[in-house]
């Protein structure tokens, strides 16, 4: 199985883009007409959206079984320093899959323990919320059942 989130993500970029700049408009327009409350309370919720894709961590997420090996391949969306992460490990050796939800369900960070020669490992959380809610819950009852 291989899934990407690439299509969403897409238009996840493209809604915040257009909203971003139709913010930037209106407030332009307001500064023109001298309506200066209107532009801070404009402002506000420029300054939100930042916030809250910020503390989203937005991520572009493809995963890939081949081979008996998982592949995770994920960086974030929205970032100024964009570093490319990859996980990759036999599925035989997946002992965990666990799902931690913050921020009224909205962020979804999942975390994958290993079995190794050593013990345990366990991977940096990757944030699914990037991901559609229905795609979302079926890809992790996916990754659940791998185990």
């Amino acid at each position: 199985m291989v899934y990407s989130n690439k299509n969403s993500v897409t238009k996840l970029k493209n809604t915040f883009l257009l909203v971003g700049i139709l913010l930037l408009l209106t407030a332009t327009a307001f500064i023109f007409l001298e309506e200066f409350v209107i532009v801070a309370i404009i402002a506000g919720f420029f300054l939100l959206g930042i916030l809250l894709v910020t503390m989203l961590n937005l991520q572009y997420v493809k995963i890939a079984e081949e081979n008996g090996r998982l592949s995770i391949r994920y960086y974030a969306v929205f970032s100024v320093n964009r570093q490319y992460e990859s996980i990759e490990f036999p599925v035989s050796s997946l002992k965990k899959v666990e799902v931690s939800k913050y921020f009224l369900g909205l962020k979804w960070d999942v975390s994958f323990t290993v079995r190794l020669k050593q013990g345990f490992a366990d991977y940096p959380p990757v944030c699914f919320s990037a991901i559609p809610r229905k795609e979302r819950i079926r890809l992790i009852n996916w990754l659940k059942g791998l185990k």
